[in-house]
C-alpha cells in the first residue's frame, strides 16, 4: 500500500473507531448523531441549509452512505463513503475543508 493510501486508511478506520462508540464495529444513527452533535457545538460552524442541525446533517451521511439501508455504517461503508465526503474524517482529525 502506498505510503498515501496507507495514512488514508489509518485516518478513515481511526475516525470510524470514534463514531462506533460501543466498538461493535457499526456506526449507528444514534451514535452518528451524538458525535456530529458535539462538533457543532464546539465548532460553532454556520453549515448550509441542509446541513443546518446535526440531525440533517446524521440523515444526509447515511444517505450517502448506508449502501444496505440498515441503518448502520460498517466499516467499508464509511470508508467508501468518507470518499465522497471527506468533511466526516476531516472533522474529527481537523483537517482542512
Amino acid at each position: 500500500m502506498p505510503p498515501n493510501q496507507n495514512r488514508k486508511w489509518e485516518i478513515d478506520t481511526g475516525a470510524f473507531r470514534l463514531y462506533d462508540v460501543d466498538n461493535d464495529g457499526f456506526i449507528t444513527r444514534d451514535e452518528m448523531y451524538n458525535i456530529v452533535d458535539a462538533i457543532y457545538q464546539m465548532v460553532g460552524q454556520q453549515p448550509s441549509e441542509d446541513e443546518n442541525t446535526p440531525q440533517k446533517r446524521v440523515d444526509k451521511i447515511f444517505d450517502q452512505m448506508d449502501k444496505n439501508h440498515d441503518d448502520r455504517l460498517t466499516l467499508e461503508e464509511f470508508r467508501e463513503g468518507s470518499k465522497a465526503d471527506p468533511r466526516i474524517v476531516q472533522a474529527l482529525t481537523l483537517g482542512p475543508e
